[in-house]
């Protein structure tokens, strides 16, 4: 039978009452947020989003799925569901288990990949499906729930890809950079942007 200090342990955590999605965002995120919960009377661990920087201009946040919707993890939750901050991107890998870059020919050669939808950045947790694209890969996230990687060639591919995403960034909802990142295989930088029109 169990003690009633570990009954009472195993009762004090819940599980994420869903899947843990990988969400980009700007760098400024994070204040933007609790800016924004403040304002709306939400204090302490409530207005904390849990994010891990991937650059200085992008970082990653955690969504949770709700029934049908997506809101944002924060540090309460953590507390409530009994997990570590650093465990959300295992989590999110595990939202899905196949990779979600779709390749695309560019005219004039070369190849593309895109992983659109609220499940595209995952590729972001997931380093082994960015390896098949290459052993160093160009990544843009103009907007949320908009994912682009290619192989560098040093040309022409990575210039319009880069302005592509400059134009996406411009133009899209929820605009999260206008940087392309370098995945080197081990870790990211910023590898540059195309100038605003």
């Amino acid at each position: 039978m169990a003690t009633p200090m570990l009954l009472l342990a195993t009762l004090a955590f819940a599980a994420p009452p869903g899947p843990i999605v990988a969400t980009p965002e700007g760098a400024d995120a994070p204040a933007l947020y609790k800016e924004q919960a403040v304002q709306r009377g939400e204090a302490g661990l409530r207005a904390e989003l849990v994010c891990d920087d991937l650059t200085k201009a992008v970082v990653v946040c955690y969504r949770v799925e709700v029934g049908n919707k997506r809101r944002y993890v924060t540090r309460s939750d953590l507390a409530a569901w009994g997990v570590k901050s650093d465990e959300l991107a295992g989590l999110a890998a595990a939202s899905l288990d196949a990779s979600p870059l779709k390749p695309h020919a560019l005219d004039g050669g070369g190849t593309w990949y895109d992983a659109p939808g609220a499940l595209g950045p995952t590729a972001l947790v997931h380093p082994e499906w960015l390896a098949e694209i290459g052993p160093r890969v160009l990544v843009a996230i103009p907007a949320r729930d908009a994912l682009v990687a290619w192989r560098p060639d040093g040309g022409e591919l990575d210039q319009v890809m880069a302005v592509g995403a400059r134009r996406m960034f411009d133009e899209l909802d929820h605009p999260v950079a206008p940087v392309v990142l370098l995945w080197d295989g081990t870790s990211w930088s910023e590898w540059g942007q195309a100038s605003p029109r």
